[in-house]
């Protein structure tokens, strides 16, 4: 956006703090629009369950399981559209040594990042305690924080 701030700050200079809050508010909304997506629900899913099971491994099976509850037959997704969305978010492929059934390996650390992106932050897992962490403040409080 800097040439088209420097083009305002030549045309209308006045005009600079309602074009930063404009650019604010399109943020926010596209920050909402990534919390709401099918992979913010994979990792919501995931983060729950690795959670509840303290486990470093999940079946594709159970994400999907957890997707299709409460959809109609024509809504419901497929283990190989879930596979592939993890995939995609950077998680790593393997089968379970027992069931040879296919799923993926948890980083938490990449978890973590994952939940900061789609603002599922109160979920957060910490790689060492694997518990449930405060909200984080936002880098604009934290500098609020510092002037008092």
């Amino acid at each position: 956006m800097t040439p088209l701030w420097q083009v305002l700050m030549l045309i209308s200079p006045i005009m600079e703090s309602e074009f930063k809050s404009t650019l604010k508010d399109i943020e926010r909304a596209k920050a909402d629009e990534e919390g709401m997506s099918f992979e913010a629900e994979i990792v919501e899913i995931i983060t729950k369950t690795i959670k509840e099971e303290k486990m470093d491994f999940i079946l594709t099976r159970d994400v999907s399981n957890v997707l299709n509850e409460g959809r109609t037959e024509r809504s419901k997704v497929s283990d190989m559209l879930v596979a592939s969305r993890i995939k995609r978010l950077g998680f790593k492929k393997t089968r379970d040594t027992t069931t040879r059934r296919q799923g993926f390996t948890i980083r938490p650390e990449l978890l973590e990042k994952l939940q900061t992106r789609f603002g599922l932050e109160k979920w957060v897992l910490s790689p060492e305690t694997q518990k449930q962490k405060e909200f984080d403040y936002t880098k604009e409080e934290k500098e609020d924080d510092k002037v008092w």
